[in-house]
């Protein structure tokens, strides 16, 4: 992790920045066909008296969590969001700076509490995770993604169903790739 590509100049350098320096052409192409197909598909699967804002918010929202779940799966990702010198509040501070379940329950009348629950179950695992040891990480998000799901259920509907799910994954199991790893052989404590 020592040696991570560093982002070119330019625009390719906010380009690098997003989806990673080092990207395959593959990873690349694939963010560029997911991110607007999936926008499309979130448009379409809105009933067909939404609203314009609210076909620009999904479209919007799908385009960056559904690409976003591809991208923070990718090898490229993971090694520049987990990159040894990337400072732990630039982590959480984009775990924080995700709080678009708040979006989705304001545009498309959704519950407060359960935009506040996916958010908050989802901030506090993501700073939660930095003190488990890297061979619980798996599982402790795997069950924090069904756990947060099935509380968001208990209070309220997601008005997008495919929203929380890639939500969560977007942003829980892409922190697997953001984390140090720890000794396959410590133990949390």
């Amino acid at each position: 992790m020592d040696d991570v590509a560093q982002p070119r100049s330019g625009i390719l350098g906010g380009w690098d920045r997003l989806v990673g320096p080092g990207a395959t052409a593959w990873e690349n192409a694939v963010t560029l066909v997911v991110a607007p197909v999936a926008a499309a598909v979130a448009v379409a699967w809105l009933p067909p008296d939404s609203t314009m804002l609210q076909r620009v918010v999904a479209a919007v929202l799908a385009f960056d969590v559904i690409a976003g779940v591809w991208v923070m799966s990718t090898p490229a990702a993971r090694r520049w969001y987990g990159r040894p010198n990337r400072p732990t509040a630039m982590r959480w501070a984009f775990a924080l700076g995700h709080a678009h379940p708040f979006v989705v329950a304001a545009v498309f009348d959704g519950s407060m509490a359960w935009a506040a629950t996916l958010y908050g179950g989802m901030v506090a695992t993501t700073i939660g995770l930095r003190w488990i040891a890297s061979q619980a990480r798996v599982p402790t998000l795997a069950l924090a993604v069904v756990v947060l799901l099935g509380l968001g259920r208990l209070v309220g509907e997601d008005p997008l169903l495919w929203f929380a799910p890639a939500y969560l994954v977007k942003l829980l199991i892409g922190h697997l790739g953001q984390m140090p790893e720890v000794s396959g052989r410590a133990r949390a404590r």
